[in-house]
């Protein structure tokens, strides 16, 4: 067989608690400007399924030989919700719920005054954009700088250049991915599209790359 996956999970520390080589199901949907979702299913009985834990990362893994293609990370997500299912039969089912990398930005909301030049802002679109992912959930976001309650996470920001048009807006108080996924379809509509994504870089930690 010379295709093969793999499902690796990792613990808060970055750790691999447990590799699956067979499981009974598993399906992802990776959505553009938004946050996808995956799922998960494992028999009850399987003990690799007491391993799996709210916030653990999931790494699917894909390998061909015969087309020379080595260990591949394919996706990445968060589990969310670990749940058990027992059926009239007498089967036990383990399923397990959760989101692609864009949960990180998702969960943010843009957590200032309308006031404040952390919610109003005027500049080039990845620019505004790296302000607005820094702010509310890279390292400024403090509430030392302003933002209305803590919410800093172990993700770096990178944007390697100003590109994309002219933005101004105020969104105090929005969904962060909102904010950006408007910011990109304004983007569009210019003819100079910015594109912003969320990566999984091991070790419980993340990257968004901002930019073309």
């Amino acid at each position: 067989m010379s295709e093969v996956f793999r499902i690796d999970i990792e613990s808060h520390s970055g750790d691999v608690v447990t590799t699956l080589k067979n499981w009974q199901y598993f399906s992802s949907q990776q959505r553009v400007a938004n946050k996808g979702n995956f799922r998960l299913q494992l028999h009850d009985d399987d003990p690799n399924s007491k391993l799996i834990k709210e916030d653990y990362i999931l790494r699917l893994w894909y390998k061909n030989e015969e087309e020379d293609i080595l260990w591949t990370n394919i996706f990445n997500g968060i589990i969310k919700t670990p749940t058990r299912v027992w059926y009239s039969n007498g089967n036990k089912l383990a399923i397990f719920y959760g989101s692609d990398d864009n949960e990180i930005p998702f969960k943010a909301l843009v957590m200032y005054p309308t006031s404040s030049a952390e919610a109003g802002k005027s500049g080039i679109a990845s620019d505004v954009m790296a302000e607005y992912l820094e702010e509310n959930i890279g390292s400024l976001a403090t509430v030392v700088n302003g933002r209305y309650v803590d919410h800093v996470n172990p993700v770096t920001i990178n944007n390697p250049s100003s590109v994309g048009p002219v933005w101004t807006g105020n969104k105090a108080h929005d969904n962060l991915v909102k904010t950006l996924a408007e910011i990109r379809q304004f983007t569009k509509e210019q003819g100079d599209r910015v594109d912003f994504q969320t990566y999984y870089t091991g070790g419980f930690t993340w990257r968004v790359d901002v930019g073309k």
